[in-house]
């Protein structure tokens, strides 16, 4: 499908809008290309555009692609297409003419998107290119082939020198212009076919250039890496060492932390056990303090008992003493 709608849009100096949808859901078989819009003839296959940016009462316009009997044909290449649409699938004369894999309407973006994919495989810069592109290739391949200006104008449909409409054109001189055109491809693919290989000889020598220079740098890269491995195994264990070397001053602190917990908890009890002797020690004075106050109260009051007694002795003996004398004297 897609060589098929390149040929076509080439030969044909089609805008990608005459045979592409801007979407699928889009399409519209009284506007867009059709399988009905291709007639065969015996040398020669018209293609019939319902519209066209010239034509803007939409009266149709007929394109001719002529049999060229060359290796590029835009003749057998849409005739091979056509059949192999009939034996894959049923086919209606009202169906899209290009199809994608998955049988829907062959998309503008989708178009352009493979095509830039094929020029990036083949080695082209796909930003020169874009769905235009066919219909100015074949406009500049026919002046290169110095077909008369308005050959080419009659050609791609240009209005812009209004004389071309009045020019009658042959089939014999339309398909001897493809035919040039097609010669002038044939040996512009030769040339860059030739420039291909050789750009492939180049690109081979500068890939093995770049092949020894990244093994080299490899080698470079293995030996920083080495230094690098060697030098952070060094720092692993420089850094191991230092853990190690902390965690020893820790568990030293942790020691002598409880070793000075243990003495203060030691030096706690011993100043507990003073302060308890102490203690027993001030009760035992205060005890035989009170006992000898105690033995000091029982001696005064023996002393007291001692001196009343010897008091009431006294006063016994002064009063006998009295009641003998009394007695006396009586």
């Amino acid at each position: 499908m897609l060589r098929t709608a390149c040929i076509v849009a080439f030969y044909g100096f089609l805008r990608c809008g005459e045979f592409t949808v801007s979407k699928a859901s889009q399409f519209d078989p009284h506007i867009n290309l059709c399988i009905e819009d291709v007639v065969f003839h015996t040398d020669l296959v018209v293609l019939k555009l319902k519209q066209s940016k010239t034509d803007p009462f939409r009266k149709g316009i007929n394109i001719q692609l002529h049999k060229l009997g060359q290796l590029i044909c835009p003749y057998t290449i849409l005739l091979e297409y056509i059949q192999i649409r009939k034996e894959l699938s049923p086919t209606n004369q009202t169906d899209p003419l290009f199809i994608t894999i998955d049988k829907k309407p062959l998309e503008r973006q989708y178009f352009i998107t493979c095509i830039k994919k094929v020029l990036d495989i083949c080695g082209f810069n796909s930003s020169h290119y874009n769905g235009h592109s066919f219909r100015i290739g074949a406009a500049t391949s026919a002046g290169k082939a110095k077909i008369e200006d308005h050959l080419i104008k009659t050609l791609g449909r240009w209005t812009s020198d209004s004389y071309t409409r009045y020019i009658r054109v042959t089939p014999a001189s339309i398909k001897t212009a493809q035919s040039s055109n097609n010669k002038l491809e044939a040996t512009l693919f030769n040339n860059k076919l030739e420039a291909t290989l050789f750009n492939n000889k180049l690109e081979a020598i500068l890939c093995n250039n770049k092949l020894e220079a990244s093994l080299c740098n490899n080698k470079l890269e293995a030996t920083l890496f080495n230094n690098k491995l060697e030098a952070a195994l060094f720092n692993n264990k420089l850094e191991a060492t230092l853990f190690y070397n902390k965690l020893e001053a820790i568990l030293c602190n942790k020691k002598l932390e409880t070793y000075l917990c243990n003495n203060k908890l030691e030096a706690t009890l011993f100043n507990n056990k003073l302060e308890t002797l102490f203690n027993k020690k001030l009760e035992a004075i205060l005890c035989n303090n009170k006992l000898e106050a105690s033995l000091c109260n029982n001696k005064l009051v023996n002393n007291k008992l001692e001196v009343t007694v010897c008091t009431f002795n006294n006063k016994l003996e002064a009063s006998l003493c009295n009641n003998k004398l009394e007695a006396s004297f009586m």
